[in-house]
């Protein structure tokens, strides 16, 4: 069996010009990267075998490798400063995914296959029922994400035609394939590898656009500071719960 690996992205202190972001508050951000590296690290070892923590905008790993000393032996968790030497202009997307370039590069220097999985998370987010999601996944594949389509309305509404990033999966092969490189596609990134991907992952079978189950996460969201817990995330998660069951063509 490959070897599962999560990859938490975190940025810090968010460079000044930066858009689409109101959590900037560098002590708040790195309290919420720390409990979320809590979170991940007390997974089965069975289910996640190392965490790679990438951060790009200079930050210490002093109270990182704290929490690493506390919780003693049993993964492999590594820290990287990745370079922040880019445009702020470019947007989130593209810090994040060129930062997802070389946190790939590592591990495959590290010397893991190319079918080694990854998972990606925000690093500031907690997927509450990440242990589920991990067992559900499927056998095999080279993406496995949650590409929101709804047939005929298409991006008349906000969110619409988006892949998810904050939580999706890919094999080191299919991150070259499909994700290397492509960091500069678009200022909303989402909307870019939607457009990019969808229409390959209709005939690529080794790109599943679907999650099996539905992900809960904890935190807050980085483009309006609203709580995942709050009333109108909850709707959303039921409605999404209710369609993939349901309605499985149709995401919103």
């Amino acid at each position: 069996m490959p070897k599962t690996y999560i990859v938490m992205t975190a940025t810090v202190t968010p460079a000044a010009g930066i858009g689409n972001s109101v959590r900037v508050d560098p002590q708040v951000r790195l309290d919420e990267y720390l409990q979320a590296l809590r979170y991940y690290a007390a997974l089965p070892n069975e289910l996640v075998a190392g965490i790679l923590f990438l951060e790009n905008s200079g930050c210490s790993f002093e109270a990182f490798e704290g929490v690493k000393q506390e919780l003693g032996a049993g993964k492999d968790i590594r820290f990287l400063s990745t370079s922040s030497d880019y445009p702020a202009e470019k947007g989130k997307g593209y810090g994040e995914f060129f930062m997802l370039d070389q946190g790939t590069a590592h591990l495959r220097a590290l010397g893991l296959p190319g079918d080694t999985t990854v998972w990606k998370v925000t690093g500031r987010l907690i997927v509450k029922n990440m242990a589920e999601v991990l067992r559900a996944a499927p056998k095999s594949f080279d993406l496995y994400a949650d590409f929101r389509h709804l047939p005929l309305i298409g991006k008349k509404l906000g969110g619409n035609h988006w892949l998810e990033t904050r939580l999706f999966a890919v094999s080191l092969d299919g991150y070259d394939r499909y994700l290397r490189g492509h960091y500069g596609d678009g200022y909303v990134i989402e909307y870019a590898f939607h457009d990019r991907l969808y229409p390959i992952a209709r005939s690529d079978r080794r790109i599943v656009p679907r999650f099996r189950i539905d992900v809960r996460f904890e935190g807050f969201s980085g483009y309006s500071n609203k709580s995942y817990s709050s009333p109108e995330y909850r709707l959303k998660g039921a409605i999404r719960v209710f369609t993939r069951a349901w309605l499985p063509f149709v995401w919103i």
